[in-house]
């Protein structure tokens, strides 16, 4: 009911305002653009939100009395990006935007990953023998243009591998 917009640059739309909540996401709190486009955020007296495990982020939302989720600082960012997303979740529930049922739904994701962990495994471990050496080129629906793009993150930093990703309109 209410469009969401992924911001990954300096400043923020034109559309921001005092009516949207903007959630300020940075693992490390120290991300440049991130906290650039906080700056923008606050000039536009938008309702800010902030996720991150520490650095200038935490600051400045504890200073200006921001709603804050604190990331634990033990894993790599890499690592944390389906607990980042998680707390986005909540963040939602918390200003009523969503219902409460992603709770459930996460609850059963996390049963089912411990319940199929080895097969996980032993699929992803065929997967990188599959791709080990190779080039890899993806292709998706305009629709899932984040995972692609993800996917062929993991590819590039952890199998050190070349891969692109293109999107069929």
């Amino acid at each position: 009911q209410i469009p969401v917009s992924i911001n990954n640059d300096y400043t923020l739309p034109n559309f921001v305002g005092q009516n949207t909540l903007v959630i300020v996401s940075s693992f490390s709190g120290n991300t440049e653009e991130t906290l650039e486009a906080l700056n923008v955020a606050q000039e536009k007296n938008a309702e800010i939100a902030c996720i991150t495990s520490g650095g200038k982020l935490t600051e400045i939302a504890n200073d200006n009395g921001y709603n804050l989720i604190t990331l634990p600082e033990a894993f790599s960012p890499r690592a944390m990006l389906t607990y980042s997303v998680i707390q986005q979740l909540f963040l939602f529930h918390h200003y009523g935007l969503i219902n409460n049922h992603f709770i459930s739904e996460v609850k059963e994701t996390i049963q089912l990953l411990v319940t199929e962990e080895n097969s996980v495994k032993d699929l992803a471990h065929q997967i990188a023998l599959m791709l080990h050496t190779r080039t890899t080129i993806a292709y998706s629906a305009s629709c899932m243009e984040g995972v692609i793009t993800r996917f062929r993150q993991q590819v590039n930093e952890n199998a050190k591998c070349l891969g692109w990703q293109h999107v069929i309109p």
